[in-house]
């Protein structure tokens, strides 16, 4: 049963409990009082009954009966003036009189009609058990009180007093079963707008979401139209629950898409490690069985071969080095041990040695440092990264220029510390300059052994830079140079 049936089934069930709740309470109290469950009709003639005389009625009856007892001929409104007087005073203060000898009605009020009241008659009953009822005439009900008795030569006579019931309890009397079925209407009706209402804030929302569902459930893509959620014309409640399935969607598309890159990213990284790893690896077969087949067949040659074999070996053991600390960083598997150290001397000592071992390259150190300005860092993994940037600057350097020339800025901020490392070199074109962070990235698409590298060296720096909490930056043009900056937090201590 769907939710919508569910709904209208609920409130019609609703209306019918609560009608025949009303129903069986009123049954039951009638049948507690009197002793049975009447109908409509008997119903308004039992509480007209039990309803007490007005002082006018009470005035009207006493001065008939008196007559009555006086004379039943005075009864007889045929020149009898005293019985009219009577009957006029008793008019004026809003009654009705009906003057009966047998059959025939020997006086009316003049609201009265004669066909109606012979329709309605009231029984003759000399003993009066029942002296007090309602009366219908021509649609208009009337209480009456009424008294039985005998004229003289034995004829029966009755004198009614009538006095009108509220239009009201006439128009409930009348209309009653129509009112009934109008409350109905309207209630049905009132169900049908609340349905309407709840359809439109409830039902469509989740019809929406439904198909949205069924969208995802069935689409091999990851591209689905999600404009149409949240509706604000929904509930809270729907609302809400829309926006957490958007939100929870957004979240599964964007893991999705990480997912897809770093598949992607293994794929290039196989295809990769598979590149650089057969290159040295055929280049070493290669001189091996150069002096196995005797082609070096001087000590000169196999001196140079082996010489090459351990140069491709040694390259080869590097790559392996690098990708080891490499999947040991992005693992969170490789341990850092900060310790303070001052960052002055630090960067002094790689300058220092990097000076001794290429004097041909210019390498200039400028710094606002103290030797008292100390730092929280893993000294050596730092230095890996310091030394990383500058064998790339060492790597790609200008060939048509003089002299290699390395600036080294540190700057001491509010806030961090400033590694400015900036050559002269080649450049990095613009188009790679977001992707020379990434593992295995090399500017050459094919891949050829002219600079020699793993590809690594930058993804490294950047690794061992989130790890210090900080961060990489880096600025370059074609044949313009290259500035990459390292930005080491001050602060006291760093969680790892």
């Amino acid at each position: 049963m769907s939710i919508k049936t569910r709904f209208i089934t609920s409130y019609l069930s609703a209306i019918f409990i609560t009608i025949t709740t009303i129903v069986m309470i009123i049954a039951f109290i009638f049948y507690i009082t009197v002793g049975k469950v009447p109908n409509i009709s008997d119903t308004y003639k039992l509480l007209t009954m039990q309803r007490s005389l007005t002082y006018e009625e009470e005035q009207a009856y006493f001065k008939l009966n008196e007559l009555v007892k006086k004379s039943p001929e005075k009864m007889n409104p045929t020149n009898n003036d005293e019985l009219f007087r009577i009957i006029k005073l008793i008019e004026k203060n809003g009654l009705d009189i009906v003057l009966k000898k047998n059959n025939d009605f020997t006086y009316y009020s003049q609201d009265l009609v004669e066909k109606s009241l012979r329709a309605h008659t009231i029984e003759y009953e000399l003993n009066n058990f029942k002296p007090i009822g309602t009366l219908d005439n021509n649609g208009r009900l009337y209480h009456y009180l009424k008294q039985d008795f005998l004229f003289i030569d034995g004829s029966r006579g009755s004198f009614i007093i009538l006095k009108r019931e509220s239009n009201l309890l006439e128009f409930f009397t009348k209309w009653g079963i129509g009112i009934v079925l109008l409350i109905i209407s309207l209630a049905i009706l009132l169900a049908i707008y609340i349905n309407h209402h709840l359809s439109r804030t409830i039902i469509k929302p989740l019809e929406v979401l439904r198909k949205t569902t069924q969208n995802i459930e069935s689409t091999t893509t990851l591209d689905v139209n999600l404009d149409k959620m949240p509706q604000k014309e929904s509930t809270k409640e729907v609302y809400d629950l829309q926006l957490s399935f958007k939100k929870m969607w957004i979240k599964l598309y964007e893991a999705e898409r990480l997912r897809l890159k770093y598949e992607n990213n293994r794929k290039e990284l196989v295809a990769n490690i598979s590149h650089d790893l057969k290159t040295p690896i055929t280049s070493i077969i290669g001189y091996v069985e150069g002096i196995q087949d005797g082609i070096a067949n001087t000590p000169e040659k196999k001196a140079s071969y082996l010489k090459t074999i351990h140069q491709k070996a040694t390259s080869l053991n590097q790559l392996i080095e690098e990708l080891f600390l490499y999947s040991k960083l992005e693992l969170d598997k490789q341990l850092f041990k900060f310790e303070k150290i001052s960052f002055l001397l630090f960067i002094q000592k790689i300058v220092s040695d990097y000076q001794e071992m290429y004097p041909e390259v210019e390498i200039l150190l400028n710094h606002n440092l103290l030797k008292e300005n100390q730092i929280f860092l893993d000294s050596i993994q730092a230095e890996r990264a310091v030394i990383n940037i500058i064998e790339n600057s060492l790597k790609f350097k200008d060939s048509t220029k003089n002299k290699l020339i390395i600036n080294i800025d540190v700057v001491k901020t509010s806030t961090n510390y400033q590694l400015s490392i900036r050559d002269n070199g080649i450049g990095i074109p613009s188009i790679n300059i977001d992707k020379v962070a990434n593992k295995f990235f090399r500017s050459d698409d094919a891949r050829t052994p002219s600079v020699p590298g793993s590809g690594l060296g930058l993804s490294i720096v950047k690794e061992i830079m989130i790890k210090h909490q900080g961060k990489l930056d880096i600025k370059s043009t074609l044949n313009g140079g290259t500035e990459i900056r390292l930005y080491f937090p001050r602060i006291k201590e760093i969680s790892i």
